[in-house]
């Protein structure tokens, strides 16, 4: 078989198989992408045109057959037929296009294969990063966390929203990156990381600090970041974390929320169950507490009962109000997934990359 030029093979190696004879009415949609594929294929012996031109005309039959198939709801049809537009396009040296294609096959692929559908994502964010394309690289990163995390699967959700905030951070995008690390902070309290949760979630208040038009957000930041703080059971760093948090932002000082944390700080010194759920419920009454965070305040709870004597871990009884429990056995109730939280673009706000240590 022939190379490129003017030669009759078409491509060499690159030429994708022979499909099969049209088997469905040619008056269906179903039968004319058939019939397309076929022609798309026809496109490879050509004569007289270079390889670029036959893999760019083969693509262009199987962008149509694609629709048809799409229309005729074959979907398997149609995202394989958007394979091999992504393949052509490529051969042809239109690596944009071509990525741009992998997409449409993954969103088909989401309607009939969902495992064959991510995989396609992954290689159309690997074809946009190599085609420079970072921003939209990232935004296809969030779009598959998104997908994981409705599927309650935590560490590829995580993985991904990492590698979107690391994408918006090499394009010099802080604002962008600020969400798809708020994620990430989210998930590895999930996974019951406090010390991480922590560091990460006192990294983005730090941050916010750095700009006026970001600063309220620091307030929810710091307080998410007491909250695992103390998770660890290590009072003296609540204590000097608190007192930091208050010093750096003064708003956070006269909040309800730093007011909480001192309460609450009280009663696990004295060991006081009464007061820190009854500090919690009153909260819960006007707030509403994010289940990671119910999760993490069970864990003090726990620790506080058996500082008393007590075998049975603090449960449903332990914190009431909206959103707040453990489980009907006893135990602190592992939280589900929250819904996923909008993630998206900013303002083009700037932020260092500050790691602040926790103690």
């Amino acid at each position: 078989m022939g190379n490129s030029g003017s030669s009759g093979g078409g491509g060499g190696a690159d030429v994708p198989p022979a499909p099969p004879a049209p088997t469905a009415s040619p008056a269906t949609p179903e039968g004319q992408g058939q019939q397309l594929l076929v022609d798309a294929h026809r496109c490879f012996k050509k004569w007289g045109a270079s390889k670029e031109q036959k893999f760019s005309e083969a693509a262009a039959m199987y962008q149509r057959a694609a629709t048809k198939f799409k229309i005729a709801k074959k979907y398997q049809a149609s995202g394989d037929a958007w394979l091999q537009v992504s393949h052509c396009q490529r051969v042809a040296g239109e690596f944009f296009d071509a990525a741009n294609a992998l997409l449409e096959a993954a969103k088909i692929f989401k309607m009939v294969d969902g495992a064959l559908s991510m995989k396609t994502y992954c290689d159309c964010i690997r074809l946009f990063s190599e085609s420079g394309k970072f921003r939209r690289a990232a935004k296809l990163h969030i779009e598959v966390a998104s997908i994981y995390e409705k599927d309650m699967n935590i560490s590829e959700a995580k993985a991904h929203y990492s590698a979107a905030a690391q994408l918006f951070m090499e394009e010099d995008q802080p604002a962008s990156a600020a969400a798809p690390r708020e994620k990430v902070a989210q998930f590895t309290a999930l996974e019951d990381d406090w010390r991480g949760a922590a560091k990460l979630y006192e990294a983005l208040a730090m941050e916010a600090m750095d700009k006026t038009v970001t600063s309220f957000r620091a307030k929810k930041f710091f307080f998410a970041a007491w909250i695992y703080i103390l998770a660890t059971k290590d009072i003296v760093n609540a204590k000097l974390k608190l007192a930091e948090y208050t010093e750096t932002d003064h708003k956070f000082e006269r909040s309800e929320e730093a007011k909480l944390c001192e309460t609450l700080l009280e009663a696990y010194e004295s060991c006081s169950i009464d007061d820190f759920t009854g500090n919690l419920r009153q909260w819960n009454n006007l707030h509403h507490l994010p289940d990671e965070q119910v999760h993490a305040l069970h864990v003090v709870l726990n620790d506080m009962k058996k500082q008393v004597g007590g075998s049975e871990p603090v449960g449903a009884g332990g914190v009431a109000g909206r959103g707040v429990g453990g489980s009907a056995s006893g135990g602190a109730a592992q939280p589900p997934v929250p819904p996923s939280a909008q993630v998206g673009d900013d303002d083009n706000d700037d932020d260092d990359d500050d790691d602040a240590g926790l103690g």
